[in-house]
């Protein structure tokens, strides 16, 4: 079992590294003609919700020493959905100067 710390930094460098980098590997996948581009964004939120409430489940630890894998997997859901949205403030800044 690993601790909290451990836990914790690995699920926020991944979370962080995939916030960054979701948003343009969803439009990578999913712009490919008229009307696809509408699911860009949600598809985007929803991946990195899935990979933060996975990472939550398989790492309990990262929510908390004594925390269920169902609770470690609803933190680790608000967790990637935060960092999806920071990550698309973090380029959408970047894009506008």
């Amino acid at each position: 079992m690993t601790s909290v710390v451990v836990s914790r930094a690995i699920v926020g460098a991944t979370l962080v590294a995939g916030g960054i980098a979701s948003l343009p590997l969803a439009a990578m996948v999913l712009d490919r003609g008229v009307g696809t581009e509408n699911w860009i964004l949600p598809a985007q939120l929803l991946g990195m919700t899935a990979v933060g409430a996975g990472l939550g489940a398989m790492l309990p630890a990262f929510a908390g020493a004594t925390a269920s894998h169902g609770k470690a997997a609803m933190i680790g859901a608000a967790a990637g959905l935060g960092a999806a949205i920071l990550g698309d403030i973090a380029l959408f800044t970047l894009i506008a100067g």
